[in-house]
């Protein structure tokens, strides 16, 4: 037995001496991304809450790897552009603004349907044109390429943006007062993750795709195991990719044993295994096992214990020890 546990702990050290190639990317999803942000103004402390927090859940999330992630990463986003049109609506107040409220509209289905796309999720522009009549355009750059949406902004409608904001000098800073709300999804999703890091997003979904294909199943014990037994990539502030190492704990499997000193027509068997503990460094394709093996038996031990070895990470053999000179050896397909 002293012999099994030292051969299973010298190979629970090969996670850590992997190449440094073979680590898993990293993209950071923290708060600590919005520290230098301007302060919101009162009214919209609560909008400005929301895309921090949106803004990192869609960080977390954006691998989308499970249908849970991608339903969670809609309901968010959904959120957000719900609370935008919102915000417009308690800072741009009248008929007037119509034509903002519409551009609004269309920024948010557009949004929602391409979260994932980084040309997409650009905040709403505004300019203004001098040179024609003091027109103020409030368009989406990817979807007004002409035709944008204008209205002139003279003095009385400055002086009723005014009103909503008592600070204000008027309808331009009150849209930059959302602008700068709105900032912390826009920066921390568009530009830190889809732009800045997007060869290293596909690259960690790539892994994730390619994890999920072809590592070893895992029950949800398993899964529990690996993710406490790898806190420094899942702790949850940020994006990784799988880890180099997947383990295991009490580990359910059918095998086909044989014990070769049991009467003829008796000696091969199905029977139960379980892993106690293993790991499987799944890109390797070779992993190992402390197991036990059970069949009902009356010539012999019902129990073995030993060593399972998996190839490939679909195949596992291994053998047992059942006392005396009851060994075995089997083989199992997953």
């Amino acid at each position: 037995m002293k012999k099994l546990a030292f051969l299973l702990i010298s190979f629970l050290m090969l996670p850590n001496l992997t190449l440094a190639s073979d680590e898993p990317e990293y993209i950071p999803c923290s708060e600590s991304f919005f520290a230098d942000g301007p302060t919101p103004l009162p009214q919209l402390k609560e909008y400005n809450e929301l895309a921090k927090s949106v803004g990192i859940q869609v960080c977390r999330n954006v691998l989308q790897i499970t249908d849970t992630e991608k339903k969670e990463v809609a309901k968010a986003v959904n959120e957000f552009t719900s609370m935008t049109k919102a915000s417009f609506g308690q800072m741009f107040k009248g008929n007037e603004f119509n034509f903002m409220h519409d551009t609004v509209d269309v920024w948010a289905s557009l949004v929602n349907k391409h979260y994932n796309n980084p040309n997409y999720l650009g905040f709403i522009q505004s300019t203004l044109d001098v040179d024609g009549g003091n027109q103020w355009q409030v368009f989406v750059t990817k979807y007004h390429t002409i035709n944008r949406p204008s209205i002139s902004l003279d003095k009385a409608l400055n002086d009723q943006c005014k009103t909503v904001i008592k600070s204000s000098n008027g309808c331009l800073e009150n849209f930059r007062f959302i602008s700068d709300a709105a900032n912390p999804f826009v920066s921390l999703v568009k530009d830190n993750i889809l732009t800045t890091n997007a060869d290293l997003l596909r690259n960690m979904q790539a892994d994730w795709n390619l994890f999920i294909e072809e590592a070893r199943y895992q029950t949800p014990l398993d899964v529990w195991l690996t993710t406490k037994l790898s806190d420094d990539l899942f702790e949850g502030k940020g994006l990784s990719g799988p880890p180099t190492a997947q383990y295991f704990l009490l580990h359910p499997s059918i095998v086909y044993e044989r014990i070769g000193n049991l009467p003829d027509g008796d000696q091969d068997e199905v029977a139960l295994a379980v892993e106690w503990f293993g790991v499987n460094l799944w890109k390797y394709k070779m992993g190992v096992s402390i197991v036990s093996t059970y069949q009902d038996i009356a010539e012999t031990s019902d129990v073995g214990t030993g060593l399972m070895f998996h190839v490939d990470n679909a195949y596992s053999f291994g053998f047992t020890h059942r006392g005396k000179n009851d060994n075995s050896v089997f083989i199992n397909f997953e």
